[in-house]
């Protein structure tokens, strides 16, 4: 018999009163919480701002692993030359062609070491009298190798920069996490706020129709010679009241659904711009149980605030290593290998003597024949060698290292800050949630109270019991603020307990919410 009841004053309210009407209508869109986060992670500005920062340091991370990549380098040259002669034998000049080509293979190692696989090859030809091979054809195959010793030594030094990559990306996305979970907080408050001022125009149109019927009845009796015009212009400017304040909740409505839908990035001139929304979860008490201590230890594991300061500490530490190992002398070994190989076209003179200027052979050689020499070794060469420097300025300086030093107190005392804040936060919502429990309480009592209060007054009203309208409208309007105040003690109670899901860490976990690869 309630539930009929409640639905025959749901009919009449939206019937009576146009402005309830409109926000109903077939332009309202219903929307759970879960729909507007959900809604809101696809489409929040803030959020798809600062998921271009992981992104960004992808291409970092990528930067630092082509150091490993293979290094290839090609080379030519070719020279045309005439030169005067400081020789009288050979004229007044003569000319020389000169042509060089080059192949240079390089890989780098985590060692620190890199190794360089050298091809060179170079043919020269030239006018010059007395020349005992021309055109003449050089080759050499080398492989050299670098490893240092002491200052860049090591796969963690040579992999610095790799390291730092990962944990700058990493960092960039407990920054994405720290926005989301700030936005599903907003999105809740807005959500819950916007469910106030809802209910609260509720409550004012009920309150009207209250006062609507009151007043055909009194006019009804002050007919009939019962109650007096003063009677009748009370209840009317009761009427009066209540439809002002009916305006003035419904454009708190407006408000709030516009910072619902900004939050949730609706563009004016998109499809849902003109549509009330209207939210269909209740407002309703369900009290909190999860302990302070077990809340401050979730709060240090889970919020993304603490692991992104655990992420810095552990660079500050690889830039301090590294400082420290800028700092050692630069000690390398070398070691090279190499085979040339030499081939053209020999001149044989009479008697071996190039002053008789007669030829009596000639030799034939090309440059593919120099290759094929180096190519097979024939003259191996080998050197090995160790090369020091010591960098003075940086021994007496030691300046980046005592900036990575200072770095890392810095960080340490900001994540000793960050703990107390996340203690601070925890110890005021506690404190917010032991008072709106007992706001709860009290004003379900006080609502009650005004409700018995209404009846009882109305009765004697009805009865002639009471001649005066006044403390009737008196209790009702008592009863309207009760309804209201027991209203935004929930959901002041529901936001504290959003806050607490955000200072854990852990909201995006209770609504089942998944953003991107985050």
């Amino acid at each position: 018999m309630k539930k009929i009841t409640i639905l025959i004053i749901c009919l009449v309210i939206c019937c009576a009163y146009p402005g309830f009407s409109a926000l109903a209508d077939s332009e309202a869109v219903e929307m759970s919480l879960q729909k507007c986060l959900l809604r809101a992670l696809e489409n929040n500005l803030d959020i798809a701002v600062a998921s271009f920062d992981p992104e960004i340091s992808d291409v970092s991370i990528q930067q630092a692993r082509e150091k490993y990549f293979p290094q290839l380098s090609l080379n030519y040259l070719n020279t045309n030359q005439t030169i005067p002669s400081t020789w009288g034998l050979e004229g007044n000049e003569y000319k020389s062609n000169y042509n060089y080509l080059g192949l240079n293979l390089s890989q780098a190692f985590v060692t620190g070491g890199t190794m360089n696989f050298r091809l060179y090859n170079r043919g020269s030809d030239t006018t010059r009298a007395y020349t005992n091979v021309n055109p003449s054809y050089f080759n050499e195959i080398s492989v050299e190798f670098k490893q240092p010793l002491l200052k860049g030594f090591g796969p963690k030094i040579n992999n610095y920069e790799f390291y730092k990559a990962q944990n700058t990306k990493e960092i960039m996305v407990y920054g994405v996490r720290t926005t989301i979970q700030q936005k599903i907080y907003e999105i809740e408050e807005a959500y819950w706020n916007l469910v106030y001022q809802r209910e609260n125009l509720k409550v004012q149109l009920l309150s009207l129709e209250q006062n609507k019927t009151q007043l055909r009845k009194v006019r009804e009796a002050a007919k009939m010679g019962i109650k007096s015009a003063i009677d009748v212009l009370q209840m009317e400017t009761e009427e009066a009241r209540w439809e002002d304040g009916i305006l003035s909740a419904q454009s708190l409505v407006e408000v709030y659904e516009d910072r619902l839908k900004s939050i949730m990035n609706i563009k004016t001139d998109g499809p849902y711009s003109a549509q009330a929304i209207i939210p269909t979860d209740r407002p309703v008490f369900k009290e909190n149980r999860i302990q302070y201590e077990k809340a401050l230890r979730t709060s240090l594991e889970s919020r993304p605030e603490i692991a992104s300061s655990l992420k810095k500490l552990e660079n500050n530490r690889m830039d301090i290593k590294y400082s420290k190992n800028q700092l050692l002398p630069q000690l390398d070994l070398n070691f090279r290998l190499w085979f040339p190989g030499q081939s053209g076209e020999r001149l044989v003179y009479k008697d071996n003597n190039p002053l008789t200027g007669i030829i009596v052979d000639t030799i034939i050689g090309s440059r593919w024949d120099s290759f094929i020499e180096s190519l097979n070794r024939k003259y191996q060469n080998w050197e090995i060698s160790l090369s020091l420097n010591v960098p003075l300025a940086d021994i007496f300086t030691r300046s980046n290292l005592i900036t990575a030093r200072l770095e890392k107190e810095k960080n340490e005392l900001g994540m000793e800050k960050l703990k107390r804040e996340i203690e601070n936060e925890l110890i005021q919502v506690y404190k917010e949630l032991e008072n709106r429990t007992k706001r709860i309480r009290s004003t379900t009592r006080y609502r009650k109270m005004a409700e018995k209060q209404l009846n009882a007054a109305m009765q004697r009203y009805e009865l002639g019991l009471e001649t005066s309208s006044q403390w009737l409208l008196e209790y009702q309007r008592r009863l309207a603020t009760a309804r209201v105040e027991e209203v935004k003690a929930i959901i002041d109670y529901n936001v504290a307990l959003a806050n607490l899901d955000k200072i854990m860490g852990t909201n995006m976990a209770s609504h089942d919410l998944k953003y991107r690869q985050f």
